[in-house]
């Protein structure tokens, strides 16, 4: 519906509305002359069907009944409103027709309207004339209820009086193209065009190697019938016994005379089907010549048979090892695929029947082997996979803290065992061995803690570890060295001790037992080292007071020894009497109980 009002330059907005019976009206639509935006008003049986052009026109789609209505164009300036009118006339199945001549003064209307009284009406409204003639146009009336029959008419009126008359009192809408007079002598013909077909009762699915109702073509109203044809992705589909079957069937409303054409086609399907689009149309004869409309596409879902099984391995990954969860799939590559299978453990002969997954949980080595799948209702369809879990071993012996003795021999082993090829590594206070550890005399810098590391560079995570915490005891060991100063001022004397328990050192100037804190022209310095263990050990050194050789001489060694020797003694000497002590009071106290 064009504003039939010329906009002006200082135009604010426009509005369109509509009046209720009663006069009242209702706002529907608006656009502002500079925002350029459509707002439509909350009228639910207009909701989503107008649509107002930057021109004002405004359009309804899916007309209904009751868009009858008188609307109004207002355009608002700062100063003024205008306001236009528009009267809609709403019809349900519309025909066309036009009004034939058959010579001068005479005219007959060869669309046939569905009532006499519609027949009498228009006859009452054109009185009757001759040698007048009637101008041809199209016009649409509203003719759906009304059952058919021929009207004709003999008399015609001119353009001026025809016109407005049946624009007025039959709802007769003009065509844009202006109104030309015809010939005389000529005719125009009527004719009712058929809707657009439509495939109905469509099949939910189709089944390969069968014969089945794919579905039904319909094409409603045609006057004249109308042929119907199939299609196939765009060839058409020729009958052929046992794979293509068309029935067609022609049926005419007795009131309407219009005819509905039913086309039924039965289909074998395969699997060159699948996605592939169906349609219809609908040829019909005219004087303007042959006319085909098609029906929107169809694609069905194709059934076929399951032909192979596979079987995964989820998740995906490339090794499996101990205490891993893998899931076994199987699928079949028929629609609908298979909902069931049996699954075929190793060693196992009869299948266990599940859905189309079967999970096993914390696998172990013993479950390596061949896995299988197949069909619940065709079991030599199969499908296997092999499945290996990996292990790995660590074996280390001794492990775990150890005490030994210098000296004493130490086999340490450590033993592998894996599913494949392992790398063995040794590490000492975390550093890195060249080779494995072997101990046949040990001494006090072989203690430490060990580590054996194994891994399987394959597979991602396993690799195992044991360690052991060896300690080495044993005696102390002393020995003496002395460093003389270049200048011949001062003599230092180093006492060093190996031993474990950790031995504690002390100094003493022989004979007196002080600490050495001066310098004489000679002395005899012993240096005493003790343990856990229960040994003594002394060192005696004699610093002269010029420069001597470093080294200790025979007669000092001995002179060391014996004196080691006699507090040696001393010391057993005195654990033993406290031991007879110790006898004897607890002798004390049982005889006093």
């Amino acid at each position: 519906m064009p504003c039939r009002l010329d906009v002006p330059q200082n135009l604010m907005f426009g509005k369109w509305k509509y009046e209720k019976p009663d006069g009242s009206p209702v706002f529907i639509a608006f656009r502002s002359s500079t925002k350029k935006s459509v707002q439509y008003d909350d009228v639910p049986e207009y909701k989503d069907r107008l649509s107002l052009s930057e021109n004002y026109t405004l359009s309804i789609s899916n007309a209904r009944i009751s868009d009858e209505k008188r609307f109004v164009c207002m355009l608002v300036t700062e100063d003024n409103v205008f306001e236009a009118p528009t009267i809609v006339k709403v019809f349900r199945s519309p025909t066309r027709f036009r009004f034939d001549h058959v010579g001068a003064g005479a005219c007959r209307c060869a669309q046939a309207f569905r009532s006499l009284h519609a027949a009498k009406l228009l006859k009452g409204l054109v009185p009757e004339r001759t040698g007048t003639q009637l101008p041809a146009f199209d016009v649409r009336v509203d003719v759906s209820s009304l059952p058919r029959a021929l009207l004709c008419c003999s008399t015609a009126l001119p353009d001026a009086e025809l016109e407005p008359l049946l624009l007025r009192e039959l709802s007769v809408r003009r065509p844009k193209a202006p109104i030309r007079p015809m010939p005389p002598g000529q005719s125009q013909h009527s004719e009712e065009q058929p809707s657009k077909p439509e495939i109905v009762s469509k099949a939910p699915f189709l089944e390969t190697e069968q014969l089945k109702k794919l579905g039904d073509c319909i094409s409603k109203d045609s006057y004249p019938e109308g042929n119907i044809t199939w299609y196939r992705s765009g060839r058409v589909l020729q009958p052929l016994e046992g794979v293509v079957d068309i029935v067609i069937k022609k049926e005419m409303d007795p009131v309407t005379q219009l005819y509905t054409m039913t086309s039924s086609l039965e289909y074998k399907t395969t699997k060159a089907d699948i996605q592939m689009p169906f349609t219809c149309s609908v040829t019909y004869y005219g004087p303007s010549g042959q006319k085909t409309v098609y029906s929107e596409q169809a694609v069905f879902d194709i059934y076929y048979p399951t032909e192979q099984v596979t079987i995964q391995v989820l998740p995906p990954r490339s090794a499996i090892k101990e205490g891993d969860n893998i899931t076994l799939k199987c699928l079949g590559n028929g629609n609908p695929p298979p909902e069931e299978f049996f699954f075929y453990l190793p060693g196992q002969p009869e299948g266990i029947r599940s859905s189309n997954t079967y999970t096993l949980t914390d696998v172990r080595r013993n479950a390596t082997g061949d896995y299988r799948c197949s069909l619940t209702d065709k079991k030599s369809m199969i499908a296997s996979t092999s499945i290996t879990v990996h292990y790995l071993d660590l074996s280390l012996n001794p492990s775990g803290e150890v005490t030994k003795q210098i000296g004493d021999a130490l086999p340490v082993s450590c033993t592998i065992s894996a599913s494949r090829n392992a790398t063995v590594v040794w590490m000492k206070d975390n550093t890195r061995l060249k080779s494995s550890p072997s101990f046949s005399s040990l001494q006090y810098q072989d203690a430490g803690n060990y580590v054996c590391e194994t891994a399987l560079q394959e597979v991602e995570g396993l690799k195992k570890r044991e360690s052991l915490t060896l300690i080495v005891e044993g005696k102390p060991q002393i020995r003496m060295t002395k460093i003389i100063d270049p200048r011949g001022l001062s003599k230092t004397v180093i006492c060093h001790v190996e031993g474990f328990p950790k031995p504690a050192i002390q100094w003493t100037i022989t004979g007196s037992g002080s600490v050495i804190n001066q310098a004489s022209i000679r002395l005899l310095v012993t240096c005493c080292t003790w343990s856990n263990m229960g040994i003594y050990l002394d060192l005696n050194l004699s610093i002269p007071e010029h420069d001597e050789a470093d080294k200790i001489s025979d007669e000092n060694r001995e002179k060391v020894n014996d004196q080691a020797k006699l507090i040696v003694g001393i010391v057993v000497g005195l654990l033993l009497a406290a031991l007879v002590a110790g006898v004897v009071y607890w002798l004390y106290m049982k005889k006093s109980k």
